[in-house]
C-alpha cells in the first residue's frame, strides 16, 4: 500500500515508502489526517449539508468571480460541438449548463458527482434548461464506471481538493479519455505575492462565519479554508499530471493565483 507523500495525500509513492505496507494510508481532511473511508464520508457530509445553498455561497464568497472562472474553464478546455463530455464533481450543474450551450444537441454531457443531493440539484437545473442530452451518475473520481476511451474532454471545477486519492483520480480520468482528449481542472490555489496572499487569507477567514449565517454550518466552510491551505502548488499539480501519463501539461493563474486552471492531454498513442 502506498503512503502519503504530500499534504493533500495525492502524490505517487517512492519505492521505499511503497514497501512500508504495515503503515496505514492516511489522507488530509483539512488539517486532519484520516483514513480513506473517513475522508469520503466526511466530504460527503459537507456537501449534503451545504447543497441547497451551495450556489448562493459561491456567489457571496467569490463576489461572483467564480462564474467568470468557470467560463474560462470551458473556454480553455476547447470543447467543440458534438463532443462527449464528462463534467466530474459537477455538483449543481452550473459548469455543465455552460458546456451544454457549446456541445449542442449532437454532443453529450455526463454529470458525475459522489454526492446525491448535489447531483439531483444539477440534474434538475439541466432539465429546466431543456438539456436532453445529459446523463447523471453518482460515483467517485477514483473509480469511474465508464469504459476506456469514452470522452473527448473532462472538466472539473473546484472539486479536485476533495478527492481522496488525486493521483488515482487522474489515472482514471486518463483511462476514460479518448486518445488526444484532455482534462481541464479549475481549482483554488494560493497567491504567490505575499501581500495578496495575506489579504486573501484575511478575506477567507470570513467564510466560516458567512457559512454559519447562510447555511447554519460553520464547520463545512472551516474545512473549505483548510483544504485550500493544504492543497498542493500549481507546479506540483502539473508534475502529477505528467506522472499520471498526460502530455502538454500547463497551468494558468487566475486573479493573481487565487485560483488556477490546469490542463493535460492524453497521448494519441496511449
Amino acid at each position: 500500500m502506498k503512503n502519503d507523500l504530500s499534504p493533500n495525500s495525492s502524490a505517487r509513492p517512492n519505492s521505499k515508502e511503497s514497501q512500508e505496507e504495515d503503515c496505514p494510508e492516511e489522507f488530509s481532511f483539512g488539517f486532519e489526517k484520516v483514513s480513506a473511508s473517513t475522508k469520503r464520508k466526511r466530504v460527503n457530509t459537507v456537501f449534503t449539508s451545504v447543497a441547497n445553498e451551495y450556489d448562493l455561497m459561491n456567489d457571496l464568497m467569490s463576489l461572483g468571480t467564480h462564474r467568470l472562472f468557470k467560463r474560462m474553464l470551458v473556454e480553455v478546455s476547447g470543447i467543440n460541438s458534438g463532443d462527449q463530455i464528462l463534467d466530474l464533481a459537477g455538483g449543481t450543474g452550473d459548469v455543465a449548463d455552460l458546456i451544454y450551450r457549446t456541445v449542442g444537441n449532437t454532443g453529450h454531457i455526463t454529470l458525475a458527482d459522489p454526492n446525491l443531493q448535489m447531483i439531483e440539484i444539477g440534474r434538475n437545473r439541466l432539465l429546466d434548461a431543456g438539456a436532453c442530452n445529459v446523463s447523471a451518475c453518482v460515483c467517485t473520481a477514483e473509480e469511474l464506471p465508464f469504459r476506456a476511451d469514452t470522452f473527448d474532454k473532462i472538466t472539473l471545477s473546484f472539486g479536485f481538493r476533495n478527492f481522496t486519492d488525486q493521483y488515482q483520480a487522474l489515472t482514471e480520468m486518463r483511462r476514460t479519455l479518448k486518445p488526444g482528449g484532455s482534462v481541464t481542472i479549475l481549482e483554488f490555489t494560493k497567491p504567490k505575492a505575499q501581500t495578496l496572499k495575506n489579504l486573501y487569507a484575511q478575506y477567507r477567514s470570513l467564510w466560516p462565519r458567512l457559512g454559519e449565517f447562510i447555511t447554519g454550518d460553520k464547520a463545512s466552510y472551516t474545512y473549505l479554508n483548510e483544504s485550500i491551505e493544504v492543497h498542493q502548488s500549481q507546479e506540483a499539480l502539473v508534475e502529477m499530471f505528467r506522472d499520471a501519463g498526460y502530455v502538454s501539461c500547463f497551468y494558468t493563474d487566475l486573479l493573481g493565483g487565487v485560483a488556477a486552471i490546469h490542463k493535460g492531454t492524453k497521448p494519441i498513442s496511449d
